[in-house]
């Protein structure tokens, strides 16, 4: 697995369950992370390093990354431009007829793309059929 170098700046985009988590894990590692939530009332609790979510055990590393400025977070998608790689943790509603509601997925997709630079690395916690239906990233 390649080493992680420690000046890498990456942004997650939603904080919720599955963001959150992996926001605090990635911050632990020593690079510098941007949260990035349109919940204003959620980054204000990380800002004064508390946690909304329901597992205690985050707590204390929230804590520490806030401390030590490895989580910063945020709701202004400029802060995009800072960065080289951009996970999206959002939800994907499903439908009755189990195809995938990627209204959200496709809002921050155009609330992204514009602070994209080339060589940037964009993932998604979605499974592939429903990134590629995005397609946000073609016009880079």
């Amino acid at each position: 697995m390649p080493k992680i170098r420690k000046k890498t700046t990456i942004a997650i985009v939603g904080l919720g369950y599955v963001g959150l988590p992996l926001t605090i894990l990635a911050a632990k590692s020593g690079i510098i992370v941007y949260g990035l939530d349109k919940d204003k009332e959620k980054i204000r609790l990380l800002q004064n390093r508390k946690n909304y979510l329901s597992d205690a055990g985050l707590t204390r590393d929230l804590e520490k990354v806030i401390g030590e400025k490895k989580l910063i977070p945020a709701t202004h998608f400029s802060i995009l431009k800072k960065c080289q790689a951009i996970l999206i943790c959002l939800p994907t509603p499903v439908y009755k007829n189990f195809k995938p509601d990627l209204r959200i997925l496709k809002n921050a997709a155009g609330k992204i793309g514009p602070y994209l630079k080339k060589g940037s690395l964009v993932s998604t916690n979605q499974r592939s059929r429903s990134a590629r239906r995005v397609k946000f990233w073609e016009k880079f």
